[in-house]
């Protein structure tokens, strides 16, 4: 009896369609109580949607109660939807756009996709027509399951409508989208092949930093990440777009240093693009620079740490000794080796810089790590072990000045004694 009385009480909205959509919603609530008076609330959804004297908007509405037709299980909504687009046909075409997206949204919340594409196909508008292929393509891939026996049928049907979709920003999105379900799907050959498709340089960025965090996550095997490099370089030559670098820079940051250094080799800006790389894994992933230098060749580690010791002398912190230490046993750049003086120097451990010191060959570079460390140990007042370090100091022009600071140190201390004994012990030598 309620019901009876609400479906009356509906008569006293004046407006048509708004009248029209509440008995279209009823009938969804009557089908799910399972309660006979549903195909009543339907027909007057129907009746009264006609009542409209506007085309465009009966059309509209039209459309919107076959939407909820179809979610009560119906199947004469698709008959509905087809008839409006029969109904269409003498609409300009702004107006047949207009009622043809809703058409597309509604078939697509009713998961009905193949019906969806038919009715996108139809839209004249290029912008329009884009962005409802790509909310058909969007609602298809998430139906779309890795243990599905059908999955092979289905990626080719998202491959259909994606390849519908031409109009940019709509394809990038629409391929992103794509690549992101082979992944998901664990179809790795097929996502990594998709990259050749990507015309936007932003797009090809966002898809390899997904695709080396995805293959990350899952640890398989090393012939994929192979296999994304070699597509990477290619891509770069064939559209000739400058983002090289940029993808040496996520591979390295997500640890894929073998594939980051095989791109660093196939550019010409080498040497540039390996220093460049050294001071951002310097600064942000300390931990995967290790295992970068350890796969660099001999001029290779003694260009770039060259590079790391720069930065690490301006900020000197101890939790990155260890990159020290690999670089003080491994480089044979003297230069770099009177710069690893500096660090240990900076960090308060004199122990090892003097060990350190004792490994560079070059008497003028030998000369200049020793000055550096009697310089510290003279703004520490340790006037003896100064002494000692110059006379060890080959170049007459740094011993000199050194033997000049210790004199006027001396005298600022004037304590003679042991120090001034030390001194003379020295200038007889």
């Amino acid at each position: 009896m309620l019901i009876k009385e609400v479906m009356k009480s509906v008569e006293v909205i004046k407006d048509p369609a708004v009248r029209a959509i509440t008995y279209a919603k009823i009938g969804v609530e009557l089908t799910r109580m399972k309660n006979p008076l549903a195909s009543d609330a339907f027909k007057r959804a129907l009746d009264t949607v006609y009542l409209i004297e506007n085309p465009v908007f009966l059309l509209k509405n039209l459309s919107t109660v076959a939407y909820y037709m179809g979610k009560a299980g119906l199947k004469s909504s698709k008959r509905i939807f087809q008839q409006i687009e029969d109904d269409l046909r003498g609409l300009p075409k702004g107006d047949r756009d207009l009622v043809r997206v809703d058409i597309v949204k509604y078939l697509v919340d009713l998961d009905e996709i193949d019906e969806a594409i038919y009715h996108a196909s139809e839209i004249s508008d290029s912008e329009i027509k884009n962005e409802a292929l790509l909310l058909a393509l969007k609602r298809y891939l998430f139906k779309i399951k890795r243990t599905s026996t059908i999955r092979p049928l289905q990626i080719r049907k998202a491959e259909y409508i994606w390849q519908q979709i031409q109009k940019e920003p709509y394809y990038s999105v629409a391929t992103f989208e794509l690549i992101r379900t082979l992944l998901r799907v664990e179809e790795y050959d097929r996502a990594i092949y998709m990259i050749n498709y990507l015309r936007d340089p932003l797009w090809v960025k966002q898809v390899m930093r997904e695709l080396i965090t995805h293959l990350k996550k899952v640890n398989v095997s090393r012939r994929y990440y192979e296999r994304l490099v070699s597509v990477a370089i290619e891509l770069s030559k064939r559209l000739r777009l400058d983002i090289t670098g940029d993808l040496i820079v996520i591979f390295a940051l997500n640890g894929e240093v073998n594939g980051a250094l095989k791109l660093i080799r196939s550019v010409r800006d080498y040497n540039e693009m390996l220093v460049e790389l050294s001071k951002i894994l310097v600064k942000r992933k300390p931990d995967v620079l290790l295992t970068f230098l350890q796969k660099l060749s001999e001029d290779e580690l003694n260009l770039a740490s060259r590079e790391i010791m720069n930065y690490l002398l301006e900020h000197p912190e101890k939790e990155l000794e260890y990159l020290v230490s690999f670089i003080a046993l491994n480089v044979t750049d003297e230069r770099v080796l009177v710069k690893v003086v500096n660090y240990y120097l900076k960090t308060g451990d004199v122990e090892s810089a003097v060990k350190i010191s004792a490994k560079i060959g070059n008497e003028e570079l030998r000369s200049l790590a020793l000055g550096s460390i009697a310089h510290h140990l003279l703004r520490e007042n340790r006037i003896d072990d100064a002494i000692d370090l110059v006379m060890h100091v080959k170049d007459p022009k740094l011993s000199s000045q050194l033997i000049s600071e210790l004199l006027v140190k001396v005298v600022r201390q004037s304590g003679g004694g042991k120090s001034g004994d030390s001194l003379q012990a020295a200038e007889k030598k």
